[in-house]
C-alpha cells in the first residue's frame, strides 16, 4: 500500500549487487545512441549480464527463434571463431579494425562493441552497419538452404537476399541509388520503432531488427505497409522517393483467435444473434460468413472509435484475417 510503502521498498536490494557494472560496460554505456548490440566472447548465448545494460547479440533464453538459433549456429559462431583466433595474432590497431572486414553477419546485426576482457575497454567495430541502410540490389533465393549458404558470400551493406515467396514485397528491377541518401532511428521501444528517411531514388532498405511474423506491423506516413525477410534474419522494405517517416509497431489493439475455439465463441464476442440457434435461422448464408461476422463484431467497435484493429487467424475464415 503506497500510504505507507514507497518506491524504495519494492527494490530488490540484491540485483544490483547481481549485476555489477564492469570497465567495459561503463565504456560502453557512454555511448548514448539509441540503438547498437553488444557481444561478448565469454559464452554470449548463456550469459545475462550483458543483456542487463545492453542491447545483447547474444543473451540466455531457452526458447530462442529457431531461425536466430540456425544463424547463431552456422554464421554468428564462425565468425566469432574468427574474432578468436585475430585477437591472439593481433599487434595494432590497424589489425584490431581489420577483425571486423570478414564478419559480415556480425556487422548486419549492428554489433558496435566487442567485450573480449571485462575489465578493459571494449573493441569499437567501424564496420557495424548500423540500425537500418539503403541497399544497391536485390538477390533472389529460391529456398532457405540456398539463402544462408548465399548469406557468407555477400556484403550485407550492397546487397539483400530475399527469398522468392517475397517477390511481390521487394523492387526486383536495378535500383539506383542516392549517395546522399539518409535513415535516422528516431526512437526505439520494444513494442514500437521510428525511423525517418530521405531519398531521391525508390529504394529498397534494411533494418538491423528481427523480421517475425505474425506480429509486427510497419506503417509508413501512417499507412500500413508491407514488409519481408531478407538476409535471412533482418527486416527489408520498399522505400519510395521522397522523405518519410518509418514506424514499427508490435501487435496494435490485436484480437487473436486460435483454431482451436470452441462452438459457443460467435455468440460469446456477436451476442445474441450470434447463438447456434439464431445462426441456424440464417440459412441463406454459409457457416463460415457468420463465424467471421460474429467474430469481427468487437473489432469493429473498436475501429469504428479510431482504434487500429487486427484480428488473427479467426477459426474457419481462411485467409480472412484483417478487418
Amino acid at each position: 500500500d503506497k500510504r505507507y510503502l514507497n518506491d524504495e521498498h519494492f527494490k530488490n536490494p540484491n540485483l544490483n549487487r547481481a549485476f555489477v557494472k564492469t570497465e567495459a560496460d561503463k565504456a560502453i554505456l557512454k555511448d548514448k545512441d539509441p540503438s547498437y548490440r553488444v557481444l561478448t566472447l565469454n559464452n554470449p548465448f548463456n550469459d545475462t549480464n550483458v543483456s542487463y545494460y545492453h542491447k545483447s547479440i547474444g543473451g540466455y533464453n531457452a526458447a530462442k527463434l529457431r531461425r536466430y538459433q540456425e544463424l547463431i549456429e552456422m554464421r554468428i559462431t564462425p565468425e566469432m571463431q574468427q574474432i578468436g583466433a585475430a585477437l591472439s595474432n593481433a599487434k595494432t590497431y590497424s589489425d584490431l579494425d581489420n577483425i571486423f572486414v570478414n564478419t559480415p553477419v556480425l556487422n548486419m546485426l549492428n554489433m558496435r562493441y566487442l567485450i573480449y576482457n571485462e575489465k578493459a575497454e571494449p573493441i569499437r567495430n567501424q564496420n557495424a552497419l548500423g540500425n537500418a541502410w539503403f541497399v544497391k540490389e536485390v538477390k533472389w533465393v529460391k529456398d532457405a538452404d540456398m539463402e544462408m549458404a548465399t548469406l557468407a558470400s555477400i556484403d550485407p551493406k550492397q546487397t539483400a537476399l530475399v527469398d522468392v515467396r517475397f517477390k511481390d514485397m521487394a523492387y526486383s528491377a536495378p535500383l539506383a541509388v542516392d549517395s546522399t541518401a539518409t535513415v535516422e532511428l528516431l526512437s526505439y521501444k520494444p513494442d514500437e520503432l521510428k525511423y525517418v528517411t530521405k531519398s531521391s531514388e525508390n529504394a529498397v532498405l534494411l533494418f538491423s531488427e528481427v523480421y517475425y511474423q505474425p506480429g509486427w506491423q510497419a506503417y509508413m506516413d501512417g499507412k500500413e505497409v508491407p514488409h519481408f525477410r531478407a538476409n535471412w534474419i533482418l527486416r527489408g522494405m520498399n522505400v519510395p522517393a521522397g522523405e518519410h517517416e518509418i514506424r514499427f509497431v508490435f501487435y496494435p489493439n490485436t484480437m487473436s483467435y486460435g483454431p482451436s475455439t470452441n462452438f459457443t465463441t460467435p455468440a460469446l464476442f456477436g451476442g445474441y444473434e450470434y447463438t447456434p440457434v439464431a445462426m441456424d435461422s440464417r440459412d441463406n448464408e454459409s457457416l463460415q460468413d457468420k463465424q467471421n461476422e460474429a467474430l469481427s463484431v468487437l473489432p469493429v467497435l473498436f475501429s469504428n472509435n479510431s482504434f487500429d484493429v487486427t484480428v488473427c487467424d479467426p477459426p474457419y475464415a481462411g485467409d480472412y484475417s484483417v478487418v
